[in-house]
């Protein structure tokens, strides 16, 4: 007995030792792609990460910051590994446990084969390839957590269902405890605290009814206890103003907030339907092969042993497989892509640890059929061991993370982009993230400013309220704050793609190495980074495995590089990072949106077309595809098509881009309802959007709403108050509505905007020979037609006063100039006949009028004309 629990004290002390030095080992030793950026910074300064805010990993993240080992990241990536160890260290006591409480009688005959079936099934758990793959880096650590807290979950259950004289009171506060951690580290503890709360009930209801009254609600008050009291650390860190205070949870409204997680709450849901629920099993099917886990194959026998042995565990257990893997599924409603399958499968482990438990109890129950047949239990054991350590080579490559430099290396050569002293705009998990390490943590670039679209990993500049705001005066927060600092900055601005100002009109964009440089004028000129600076060693070596989120970057990384290449005349050079961006991600939303972004700035619409809707296969819910596709209609002249992906991306998600795109598209159609509906909603959304008041008001002026187009062109000037067309027609407004004082106003400052703006001197004229201010209409008239000698309204207006003024010498050659440019004027024709008349000179007068009959033979005022001079004559 002796031997055996010295064996069994050996196995357990493997199964924690040889899974963390496989870890340690295969460690990312750097920042990672995703999430980690943001938690390791988090930890390290006891910060808040996003919601919930994972308090408890937190705190034990800044333990392990403090380890004297290699970088800080890696120091803070070892707690997904820590966890990942105790997790298999759980594992395997866990099914132990189970061949203590079902397989007694063969655990007693052969308690060494007992252990080590339990001890290869838990190192099946520690190298499947999701599992190792999130024990090696910060994010994934919230997810060994998440396995070791339902791990120990299910050990309690066990005993309270399975041993008898378990139903203690110590089991249901202990079971509390352990929820309370979950609930604490990750929201999907919430449903799992549900269906171990209402098991636990069933057990005891079914051994005491009088125990339920007591032993449930201290289990579920504890759990709930032990959650707030972590949770407490949310609060108290936020009122230090941490460098990371997401969504600043320093109150009770903020903490809810934050805890819930309702800054996620805006879903666009796509179809539930039995055939995408077929698609999203296959997808489930397609992640458990991927884990390379032959056990898996035994987990029927399992599912028949528990049948058996416990009908009420394997309840239990099924249950929780079914809600952690079709539940899951079902819930997230994921597409077929590689982006969804890459973001769903860590939330898929506790799914797959249900697997490995089935397939252990398998083993155990095939194991006591062999009986004593030794030859076949050492072979069967010899197969199980096999099956197990062959995850080893089987998923090494794609696992080890050990010389993954390339998220570190990315940042590196964003911040060599970089002028001194600039500032950044930053959005999406990976700059940010890899920004919000190298820059805080790292401290590389202090004398850069960088600012994150949400305003929760870098300092807040949208106000306090800002996370509060519906959509649309979220966005108009947004795009304030942003116009405001770019307009304020004396030194570089740049944004990342995927920002916020990539989709807001009305900034110019330069490429400038892997960022944009915003520039208020498109003729400016910028002094553009060399490429050949950068260090891509990275993302060219083969030597470590590139998923997902690695491609992404690169795919990114090459598509910049080709967009800068392009824009410096290097076509060779261009094709070249457009097929390595392509290679990388070709199946990706995200690259093939770029691509059809690149090649509508290129005027190629019918490829931008085809790689819009590859995006679209991707990702069906991927907006500004869908504007993308509206865009590239509109420029080939089908507008029909253009309407509909332009509706179709407004509702996917409604930004102010997408309305300006389809306003502009019911100007040209000459539909103003829809002109005004579109850019009233846009500027709700961003009110800075270029002209958009301006489109506004010119839509109600041709209604004839004059007070609606004066309230907007008003509003308009408040946006852009040096706009001259705004001033324009505003004046025109105020005019239809006899303001004349106000519309003299406004063309005069029309004209100091813009001197050599005819309209505006027309205009001006007009209202001053209203006001019988003749010599001054004249002058003004006279500026007009001489800025634009082809300016036929100006012409027209000068020739018709000079003769109501008795100049008619001069009003001929008014007229003479309108018929050159409108040769098809009947009143300008009859005007020059006036004219020449008016001076005697009447054979020219009657060739003028006669000219206007053979274009309008029922013309009577030109008959009359001709009919009175030859009676004069």
């Amino acid at each position: 007995m002796k031997k055996t629990n010295a064996f069994s004290i050996f196995l357990s002390v493997l199964a924690f030792i040889v899974p963390l030095g496989v870890y340690l080992l295969t460690a990312c030793p750097t920042v990672y792609v995703g999430d980690s950026g943001e938690m390791i910074t988090a930890a390290y300064y006891l910060g808040i990460p996003h919601p919930p805010g994972y308090p408890l990993f937190t705190m034990v993240g800044k333990l392990m910051s403090t380890l004297p080992l290699f970088t800080i990241a890696y120091r803070v990536n070892l707690t997904a590994s820590l966890f990942g160890a105790l997790s298999i260290l759980c594992s395997f006591l866990f099914f132990r446990k189970i061949s203590f409480i079902f397989f007694a009688e063969t655990r007693e005959k052969s308690p060494v084969i007992m252990d080590l079936a339990a001890f290869f099934s838990s190192l099946g758990v520690a190298f499947s390839f999701t599992f190792w793959n999130q024990a090696l880096m910060t994010k994934g650590g919230l997810y060994t957590l998440n396995l070791l807290i339902i791990i120990m979950a299910l050990h309690i259950l066990l005993r309270i269902t399975a041993v008898p004289g378990q139903i203690k009171l110590k089991n249901f506060i202990l079971l509390g405890v352990v929820c309370g951690l979950g609930l604490a580290n990750h929201n999907t503890m919430i449903p799992l605290t549900l269906i171990f709360t209402l098991y636990a009930a069933y057990i005891v209801f079914k051994q005491d009814k009088i125990k339920v009254l007591t032993f449930i609600p201290a289990m579920f008050l504890t759990s709930l206890f032990s959650a707030a009291i972590i949770y407490l650390y949310l609060i108290i860190r936020a009122q230090a103003a941490p460098v990371i205070n997401w969504g600043n949870p320093s109150d009770l409204e903020n903490l809810v907030r934050h805890i819930s997680r309702q800054q996620y709450l805006v879903v666009i849901p796509g179809k539930r339907t039995f055939s995408q629920l077929l698609v999203e099993l296959y997808g489930y099917g397609l992640a458990v092969f991927r884990q390379n886990n032959i056990l898996y194959l035994l987990f029927p026998a399992g599912i028949y042993a528990f049948w058996k042995l416990s009908k009420k565990y394997l309840f239990l257990t099924v249950t929780l497989f079914l809600f952690t893997s079709v539940g899951f599924a079902v819930f997230t409603n994921f597409y077929l892509n590689n982006h969804d399958l890459y973001i769903l499968d860590p939330f898929l482990i506790p799914s797959y640890f249900m697997l490995s438990l089935f397939s252990v109890t398998g083993i155990f129950f095939i194991l006591e059929k062999l009986k004593s047949r030794k030859l076949f239990i050492y072979a069967f054991i010899a197969l199980i061991a096999v099956c197990s350590l062959l995850l080893l080579p089987f998923n090494y490559f794609k696992s080890d993370k050990s010389s993954n430099w390339l998220a570190f290396k990315y940042g590196a050569n964003l911040f060599k982009t970089l002028k001194k002293n600039s500032t950044l705009f930053t959005a999406g998990d990976n700059a940010t993230f890899i920004n919000c390490y190298l820059s805080r943590v790292e401290k590389i670039r202090p004398d850069v400013k960088i600012y994150d679209d949400t305003g929760n990993v870098f300092d807040n500049i949208y106000g306090n309220d800002f996370h509060k705001l519906e959509f649309g005066s979220y966005y108009k927060r947004l795009n304030e704050t942003q116009m405001n600092i770019i307009n304020e900055a004396t030194t570089p601005v740049y944004c990342v793609t995927g920002s916020n100002l990539n989709n807001a009109p009305g900034f110019q964009m330069k490429p400038d190495g892997v960022l944009f440089r915003i520039v208020k004028d498109s003729k400016t000129k910028i002094d553009v980074f060399d490429i050949s600076g950068y260090d891509t060693t990275a993302y060219e070596d083969k030597s470590f495995y590139k998923d997902f989120l690695n491609r992404e970057l690169i795919s990114l990384f090459y598509f910049s590089m080709a967009e800068i290449a392009f824009d410096t005349g290097n076509k060779d050079s261009a094709e070249h990072y457009y097929i390595k961006s392509e290679e990388f991600g070709g199946d990706m939303a995200t690259t093939q949106n770029n691509l059809a972004i690149s090649y509508i700035r290129k005027l190629i619409y019918q490829k931008a077309i085809k790689h819009a809707k590859k995006a679209l296969e991707i990702d069906p819910k991927f907006a500004d595809a869908y504007n993308n596709l509206g865009i590239s209609y509109y420029k080939i002249g089908d507008f029909k098509k253009a309407q509909e992906y332009y509706l179709k991306a407004i509702e996917t998600g409604p930004r102010d881009t997408y309305l300006f795109n389809l306003g502009q598209l019911y100007r040209d159609a000459k539909v103003p309802d829809g002109v005004i509906d579109a850019y009233q909603r846009a500027l709700i959304i961003n009110p800075f959007t270029p002209k958009g008041n301006y489109i506004v008001g010119n839509a109600y002026l041709d209604k004839g709403d004059l007070d609606k187009a004066i309230e907007f062109f008003l509003k308009g000037l408040t946006v852009e108050p040096d706009s001259f067309e705004i001033y324009t027609n505003l004046a025109v407004a105020y005019d239809r509505k006899n303001m004349l004082a106000e519309a003299k106003e406004a063309f005069t400052k029309a004209i100091q905007l813009n001197p050599k703006l005819p309209e505006a001197r027309y205009g001006l004229g007009s209202i001053q020979q209203k006001q019988k201010e003749y010599g001054e209409a004249l002058k003004s008239y006279s500026e007009a037609v001489k800025i634009n000698q082809n300016f036929a309204e100006g012409w027209n207006a000068l020739g018709l006063l000079l003769n109501a003024t008795g100049n008619y010498k001069e009003a001929v050659n008014c007229f003479r100039n309108l018929t050159v440019l409108r040769p098809k004027d009947v009143e300008a024709w009859n005007n020059l006949g006036i004219s020449y008349g008016s001076i005697n000179q009447y054979s020219e007068a009657i060739r003028a009028w006669e000219k206007a009959l053979s274009l309008d033979p029922g013309y009577n005022n030109a008959k009359k004309n001709i009919e009175k001079v030859k009676g004069m004559r």
